[in-house]
């Protein structure tokens, strides 16, 4: 890793102005991933700066640990002005997730999701959360301080619903233990975790847990959404309406008292997990095969 770090390193020292910039749908891995790898990068003189599009959205399952955790704010950009400028793409590696098309030059992208192959130069690893990578990336030749552990470790409780989902890994709890930080689980999960609010408007919920992804020339919608058993009586509901609104559906429901998972493609049935997956490189790779197989 650490060799990939000096090379990273290396890549940007010629850039006299870099933005680093997360995906449009805010969670709490893609805004402290950004602020982290800009910091870091600051350290080695390179002039890195953390931003966010002026039209960007915060989840709102999110906004209150970016609230209680964050250190600095973004810079907000214009999307008018971004022509010009050079973009390190952090927790994603798909303009079309961020600066959309012929809008900011991306030097490179650090994520942890399947390479789309629509940026030349990405470092992607199937780690809980891109935060956790930059860590085992950077710890060799960067000294992270207590806080900016808090927050990686933050990352990795965020991006797996507390460490409850098949994204963590044993080999991650080893990096998270390295990370030495008080912050417990439990204590967390019950501060934070919340499952999808169906008392608010269903496009609401829909279009604020949607992502696509560019993979193998297919544009899949993702559509994630939590609940209990007895919230199953939306499924339908939200099923249909997912549909209507995007094509190539990838719709997944989490059951956090059944610890199930249930993914549907295009509003039909796909397939069960009898554990809490969310749509990581893991989900990724082992829905492609299926949705081929389908379209025959």
């Amino acid at each position: 890793m650490k060799e990939i770090a000096l090379t990273i390193i290396e890549e940007l020292k010629s850039y006299k102005e870099l933005y680093v910039i997360g995906h449009n749908n805010i969670d709490s891995d893609s805004f402290f991933s950004s602020y982290l790898l800009s910091v870091i990068l600051q350290s080695f003189q390179i002039p890195a700066k953390f931003c966010m599009l002026e039209d960007y959205q915060i989840l709102e399952e999110d906004k209150k640990e970016i609230l209680d955790f964050k250190i600095e704010d973004p810079i907000i950009l214009r999307r008018e002005d971004c022509q010009d400028k050079y973009f390190l793409l952090v927790d994603h590696n798909d303009p079309e997730q961020s600066l959309k098309e012929g809008n900011g030059k991306i030097v490179l992208s650090i994520d942890h999701h399947i390479i789309t192959g629509k940026v030349k130069n990405c470092y992607s690893e199937e780690y809980t959360s891109t935060g956790l990578f930059l860590y085992a990336l950077f710890k060799d030749i960067y000294p992270f301080s207590k806080i900016q552990k808090e927050i990686i470790a933050l990352t990795v409780m965020a991006d797996s619903c507390f460490l409850t989902t098949s994204r963590f890994k044993e080999s991650d709890r080893i990096l998270l233990e390295e990370l030495n930080t008080k912050l417990d689980a439990t204590e967390m999960r019950r501060k934070y975790f919340h499952t999808t609010d169906f008392s608010k408007e269903k496009d609401f919920n829909i279009k604020n847990n949607h992502k696509v992804y560019h993979l193998e020339n297919l544009e899949i919608n993702r559509v994630i959404l939590k609940g209990y058993q007895e919230d199953k009586k939306y499924l339908e509901e939200y099923l249909i309406r997912s549909n209507e609104l995007y094509s190539n559906n990838l719709f997944i429901w989490n059951e956090f008292d059944t610890l199930h998972t249930y993914v549907y493609y295009k509003g039909r049935f796909l397939k069960e997990y009898d554990k809490i997956v969310t749509s990581s490189m893991l989900i990724t790779k082992d829905l492609l095969a299926e949705i081929k197989n389908i379209e025959g």
